[in-house]
C-alpha cells in the first residue's frame, strides 16, 4: 500500500512538472520578456528558500553536504537576481547592454557548478557557517568590482555578433566540472540515500544540458536561451527536492526518531544501571534525611538477611546496636553544615536477622539539591566480616609456617651435627682400626645415618608442605630441558634402584623437550615416584619411567610390576598420612606425605597426577605437566651438580631398608 501511495506521488509531481514546463514553453513564444523574468524569479525563489530550509535545519539533519549546498545557492540566487534584473528590456540597468546580464549569468554558474563539486568534501566533515557565508560575500563583491568599478571581466556577448569565445568556453568548462561532479557523486554513492542520490544525479544532468543550451544562442530571446532556462528550472527544483526531503521534512522525522532512540537509550543505560545496582557486591542503600531507606540492592538484602519489600520504608538504624545508633546520629547531626559531599567512611557493626554480627565498612555521601537541601544520602558498604576472618586465618597460617620453620632448624642442627660426627667417625674408622673392626662398626654408622636421613625428610617433608598449603613454598620457574631433568636423575638413582634388586627402564619420545618448570619440584617428583616404586616391589620388579606427549601435555609415566594399590584405597593415597596397607611392604618406612608432597608440587605446575593400578599386578602414576613457556621464552641449562643429587636420593630413600 505505501509503495502504490508512493508511485501516485510520483506520478503527479513529473505530471505537474510537466504542465508547468508546457506552460513556460508556451509562454516564451507570446512574451519572452515575461517567460524569462517569471523563471528567474521561480529560481531565485527556490535558491533563497533552499538557503533558509539547509541553514536552518543544519543541526538536526547534521548533513553538511546540503548545507553547503544551501549556503552556495543562495549566492548563486543573488547573481541570478541581478542578471534578471540587467536583461534586456527590463530597463533597470540602461547603460548596459545584452553583455552585463550575459556575464553575470556565467558567475553565477561558476559559481554554481563549482560550489556543486566543492560539496562532495563536506560529505565526511562540518564546517563553520560563518567562515562559509563570509568566504561567497568576499568572492561575490571581487566579482561585482569587475563588472561594475573596475570593468576588467572578460566580454561574453557582443551585440550583432552574439556570443563571445569566452562565454562558450566557459560554458564547456562549466559542463565539464559538472560532469566530475556526476563522477564524485557515483564514487560517494554510499553516503546517499537512494531519493537524495536520484535528484542530486538528475540536478546535474539537467545543469548541463542547461550549459550545453547556452552555448549556441546568438540572440539572448532565442530558442536555445529559452530551452537553457528550462533546464536551468528543472536543475533547480530537483536541487530543491533534495534539501527540502533531506533538510526539512526527514530532520523532523529523523528528530523524532533520535529523540525515540535516545528514550530507548536511556531506559537500556537504566536498565544496565539497575543491573549493576542489583549485581555489585557491595551494599548499596539509598535513605532520606530522616534515615528511612528508600531504595537497597540485593547484596544489601543478603547481608540483612530480608527481602527488598520488608527494608523499603524502614528506619536505618534497627539494624545497630546503641553505640553504633550514636555514631549514625553524630554524623546524621552534622549534615546541614558539611560542606563535603563525603558524611562518612568507616566501619560499623551491623545485626543482621539471624542476629549475627557483621563488620562493613562504609562510604557514605550526601546529595543536595541547587539550595544546598538534603535530598538523600547513597551509602555503599562492603561486607569485611570473612576479610577480617580471613587475616585472622592468614595470621594463623603464618604462625603455623614460623612454628614448623623453627621446628625444622631445631631438628636440622643436631641432624647435621650427627651426621657430620659419622663422618669424622667413619675417616677415623678408616685410619685407626683393620678391615674387620671397620666392617663391623660401619654397619652401626650406616644405620644411625640412614635414620638421620629418615627424620631429615620427615621434617623437610612436613615444613614444605605447610609451607605449598600456605603459599609461601619458593618455586622458581623456568624454561629448562626437562627430558634432561628426569633421565639425569633416574641415572644417578639407579645405582640404588638396581642394588634392591629392581629393573629399571627409561624410554622418552624426545631427546628433548623444554617446558616452563621448577627444577627442584620436577626432581622430588621423581625421586618421590621412584622411592615409592621401589618400596612396593620386590627383587626382579621392573620399574619403567616413560615420557610422552599428549595433546598439549607432556605426560611423565611411572609404572612398575609389584603389589599394586587395592581399588578402594586408590581414593585416598594423595591424603597426607595415607599409606598402603603396611603388612605388604614390610622392607620400607614413613608416614604417607610422599605423595601429598608430589601431588601438590605437580598442581603447583598447574598439571595434574593420577594412580592406575591392579592389585597385585601393576601401579601406574600419570604425571601431566602443560607444555608452555615463561617469558621471556629463554632456555636455561644451569642445572645442579650430580653431588647434590646423590645427597637427596640418599635422604628420598632413606625409609627403604634391606
Amino acid at each position: 500500500m505505501e509503495i502504490f501511495k508512493e508511485k501516485k506521488l510520483y506520478f503527479i509531481n513529473i505530471l505537474l512538472l510537466s504542465i508547468i514546463i508546457i506552460f513556460f514553453i508556451y509562454l516564451s513564444f507570446i512574451n519572452y520578456l515575461l517567460f524569462h523574468s517569471i523563471i528567474e524569479l521561480i529560481s531565485i525563489l527556490i535558491a533563497f528558500n533552499i538557503f533558509v530550509i539547509a541553514i536552518n535545519t543544519m543541526e538536526i539533519s547534521e548533513n553538511y553536504y546540503l548545507a553547503f549546498l544551501g549556503i552556495a545557492y543562495a549566492f548563486v540566487g543573488g547573481f541570478d537576481l541581478i542578471h534578471t534584473l540587467a536583461y534586456k528590456g527590463m530597463g533597470v540597468f540602461i547603460n548596459y547592454d545584452s553583455n552585463l546580464p550575459t556575464q553575470l549569468w556565467i558567475i553565477a554558474r561558476y559559481f554554481e557548478s563549482i560550489s556543486l563539486l566543492i560539496s562532495f568534501y563536506f560529505l565526511k566533515r562540518s564546517f563553520n557557517k560563518n567562515k562559509i557565508i563570509l568566504i561567497y560575500f568576499l568572492f561575490s563583491l571581487i566579482f561585482l568590482l569587475t563588472l561594475f568599478y573596475l570593468p576588467i571581466f572578460p566580454d561574453c556577448y557582443v551585440e550583432g555578433s552574439g556570443l563571445t569565445l569566452f562565454k562558450k568556453v566557459s560554458e564547456y568548462i562549466i559542463s565539464t566540472i559538472l560532469l566530475l561532479g556526476i563522477i564524485f557523486l557515483m564514487k560517494n554513492k554510499k553516503y546517499f540515500k537512494k531519493n537524495l542520490y536520484c535528484f542530486m544525479y538528475f540536478a546535474l544532468i539537467t545543469t548541463i544540458l542547461s550549459e550545453i543550451s547556452f552555448t549556441f544562442y546568438v540572440s539572448v530571446y532565442g530558442l536555445s536561451n529559452m530551452l537553457g532556462h528550462i533546464f536551468k528550472l528543472i536543475s533547480f527544483y530537483f536541487i530543491y527536492k533534495a534539501i527540502n526531503e533531506t533538510s526539512l521534512k526527514k530532520p523532523y522525522t529523523l528528530l523524532f526518531n533520535k529523540l525515540r532512540e535516545t528514550n530507548l537509550k536511556l531506559k537500556k543505560e537504566k536498565e544496565k544501571l539497575n543491573r549493576y545496582f542489583e549485581m555489585a557486591e557491595l551494599m548499596v542503600i539509598t535513605i532520606d534525611d530522616k534515615g528511612k531507606i528508600i531504595e537497597l540492592n540485593q547484596k544489601s538484602c543478603e547481608v540483612l538477611g530480608y527481602k527488598k519489600e520488608e527494608l523499603v520504608g524502614k528506619d536505618w538504624t534497627i539494624f545497630f546496636d546503641e553505640n553504633e545508633i550514636n555514631k549514625l546520629k553524630n554524623s546524621f547531626s552534622l549534615l546541614p553544615a558539611n560542606k563535603s559531599s563525603l558524611v562518612h567512611y568507616g566501619e560499623n557493626e551491623l545485626i543482621n536477622k539471624d542476629g549475627e554480627k557483621r563488620k562493613i565498612l562504609w562510604n557514605s555521601y550526601v546529595l543536595k539539591d541547587k539550595e544546598g537541601k538534603i535530598k538523600r544520602i547513597l551509602s555503599s558498604g562492603k561486607d569485611i566480616t570473612d576479610y577480617k576472618f580471613l587475616k585472622e586465618e592468614l595470621e594463623y597460617n603464618k604462625l603455623r609456617l614460623e612454628f614448623f620453620a623453627n621446628l625444622s632448624h631445631e631438628l636440622k642442627t643436631p641432624l647435621n651435627l650427627i651426621l657430620s660426627a659419622l663422618q669424622l667417625l667413619d675417616q677415623n674408622l678408616k685410619k685407626g682400626y683393620d678391615f674387620g673392626v671397620y666392617q663391623k662398626c660401619n654397619r652401626y654408622t650406616n644405620i644411625i645415618k640412614q635414620n638421620s636421613y629418615r627424620l631429615l625428610k620427615l621434617t623437610n617433608n612436613l615444613l614444605d608442605i605447610s609451607k605449598i598449603k600456605t603459599d609461601f613454598y619458593d618455586s622458581n620457574f623456568k624454561n629448562l630441558d626437562i627430558v634432561k631433568i628426569i633421565k639425569e636423575t633416574i641415572d644417578t638413582a639407579r645405582e640404588y634402584i638396581e642394588e634392591k634388586g629392581r629393573i629399571l627402564k627409561f624410554n622418552s619420545y624426545k631427546e628433548k623437550k623444554v617446558i616452563a618448570c621448577d627444577y627442584e619440584s620436577i626432581e622430588r617428583i621423581i625421586l618421590n615416584l621412584l622411592s615409592n616404586a621401589v618400596k612396593y616391589t620386590e627383587k626382579g620388579d621392573i620399574i619403567s619411567v616413560n615420557i610422552f606427549e599428549e595433546d598439549e601435555f607432556l605426560i611423565i609415566s611411572i609404572k612398575d610390576t609389584g603389589l599394586g594399590i587395592p581399588e578402594e584405597q586408590q581414593g585416598a593415597i594423595f591424603e597426607p598420612f595415607i599409606k598402603v596397607d603396611k603388612s605388604f611392604a614390610r622392607y620400607c618406612e614413613g608416614c604417607g606425605i610422599g605423595l601429598a608432597i608430589v601431588k601438590l608440587l605437580v598442581e603447583l605446575h598447574n598439571g595434574e597426577i593420577k594412580v592406575i593400578s591392579v592389585y597385585r599386578e601393576f601401579t601406574e602414576f600419570k604425571v601431566k605437566l602443560p607444555i608452555k613457556m615463561v617469558n621471556p621464552e629463554k632456555e636455561y641449562n644451569d642445572l645442579p651438580r650430580v653431588d647434590d643429587l646423590i645427597n637427596k636420593i640418599e635422604v628420598e630413600f632413606s625409609d627403604i631398608y634391606d
